[in-house]
């Protein structure tokens, strides 16, 4: 893989584990946030909700104490006239109070008086007579005034009392007054069209209608709240409204169904800002490669293309060409060049130096060869090529070559020199003679000798050869 693939592919990597990392934290914060928002809406309308519910309780009891505190009908618990019944307990009073009942109570709870009506087109169960119910629940005289829910099997009643008191407040205390209003259905529609809002109702006394109510029932007990939000969907979520009655015993649940266009909002923006992530990585990507390729990439590789053309020959030598950024690359084509020069200067060295030892071999008559044991592989010297009169282009070379030039019946002696040098690792000496390509023969000494030790598993072996007097050696070279 290329350097250029290799960049291209951890830049890619690396974006797309900012992404996750990003998306992640979006989810958790940013979504959270709209969530957080949507619950706070929701919040904020059962608030709303709760709000109109004690206010209509408020209104009840502003009716209660207006009937109750009144010299009217303080004298009616004490001597009742069909006159004060007409004028304040018709049908009409009740209809122009929007009122489903009114009654008086005495002292000792019994009924004096009551009036039902029903407002709406709802029916109620067979027995519509209020009269039925017990109408003391909840009454306390000590507090003056009492309001709040009562649970009845077909509707649940806003219900509000007062203790019957003279104009100017004064007692004894008579009895007590109630009034009540049903939360029939026409009458959650009127709510829900004030507040704009979809609001369902779930008596605690029924069967629940729906299980999101038993589910929204089960949780606010659990978590010992009034208020509850859960999502019911990703288009839809619901808060749930607990509220309990004048005994303080748990009576109604109130559901009001939301649209999810906050959290809808919300994943847009997340697919917004992803998607403006993904477009600022590609741009960056391309950017960024376009910077890499012109200041590292591409000056490489003219350096590499470069350092292939160079030549160490004195005519052809050549250094780099240094470029103006004054970087670490232009450092290390200026390294570069001074390694060139210095290679270049060894190497003129290394050839004056070779030259001199073939004119040494030449006059002394001195020749080598090398022998590497493990791979097979061979070497001589020029001189020994001229000793032996031999081309080193024809002749191709190898141990059976040399000894084809020995006479045979000192083939042996020299063989078995070769294979006791190399087996103890000590150096060996002899006097043999060559018979060289043109039939001369000719007597030379050779000096064998192990320098890397023996019976090792990579070695060479290094032979040198002097015509008549001179010293031939041969050097063992394991690796």
């Amino acid at each position: 893989m290329s350097l250029r693939h290799k960049i291209l592919w951890s830049i890619i990597a690396v974006l797309l584990i900012l992404l996750v990392v990003l998306s992640f934290f979006m989810s958790i914060i940013s979504l959270q946030r709209f969530i957080e928002i949507e619950e706070k809406t929701i919040e904020r309308n059962l608030e709303r909700l709760q709000y109109l519910i004690e206010e209509e309780l408020n209104h009840l009891t502003v009716h209660a104490r207006n009937y109750a505190v009144w010299d009217q009908t303080y004298n009616y618990i004490h001597s009742p006239t069909e006159s004060y019944l007409i004028e304040n307990f018709s049908d009409t009073n009740l209809e122009s109070l929007n009122l489903n009942w009114m009654a008086l109570l005495g002292l000792e709870g019994k009924i004096i008086f009551g009036r039902h009506n029903m407002l709406e087109h709802d029916t109620i169960d067979s027995t519509t007579d209020f009269l039925k119910y017990d109408l003391t629940f909840g009454l306390n005289f000590e507090k003056k005034s009492a309001a709040g829910i009562l649970s009845f099997s077909h509707y649940p009643m806003l219900f509000a009392s007062h203790v019957i008191l003279n104009s100017q407040r004064e007692g004894p205390v008579r009895g007590s007054l109630m009034v009540g209003r049903y939360l029939t259905t026409e009458k959650l529609q009127a709510i829900s069209k004030q507040l704009q809002l979809n609001i369902k109702m779930q008596t605690l006394n029924k069967h629940f209608n729906s299980s999101n109510f038993e589910d929204a029932w089960q949780q606010l007990q659990q978590q010992h709240k009034t208020r509850l939000v859960k999502s019911l969907s990703a288009k839809e979520a619901a808060g749930y409204l607990l509220l309990h009655d004048i005994n303080q015993q748990p009576s109604l649940i109130f559901e009001i169904i939301f649209p999810r266009e906050i959290y809808q909002q919300g994943l847009i923006n997340v697919y917004y800002i992803s998607g403006a992530i993904i477009i600022t990585g590609i741009f960056f990507i391309v950017i960024l490669l376009l910077l890499i390729d012109k200041l590292i990439l591409s000056r490489l590789t003219e350096l590499s293309q470069s350092m292939s053309d160079i030549s160490l020959e004195p005519k052809q030598l050549q250094v780099l060409k240094t470029d103006d950024y004054g970087d670490e690359l232009t450092q290390l084509t200026i390294t570069i060049n001074n390694m060139l020069l210095s290679l270049h200067d060894n190497h003129q060295r290394l050839k004056h130096n070779e030259t001199r030892l073939k004119t040494a071999q030449r006059i002394a008559h001195v020749g080598h060869w090398e022998w590497n044991l493990h791979r097979d592989e061979h070497y001589w010297s020029e001189e020994l090529f001229n000793l032996l009169k031999l081309s080193p282009k024809k002749d191709e070379i190898n141990q059976h070559l040399f000894l084809k030039h020995i006479p045979i019946s000192e083939q042996e002696m020299v063989q078995f020199t070769f294979t006791k040098t190399i087996e103890t690792g000590q150096a060996n000496e002899l006097e043999h003679h060559i018979i060289d390509a043109q039939g001369q023969t000719r007597i030379f000494h050779t000096r064998i000798e192990c320098i890397n030790g023996f019976n090792t598993s990579h070695h060479h072996v290094i032979a040198t050869i002097q015509y008549q007097f001179f010293q031939s050696r041969i050097i063992i070279l394991f690796k």
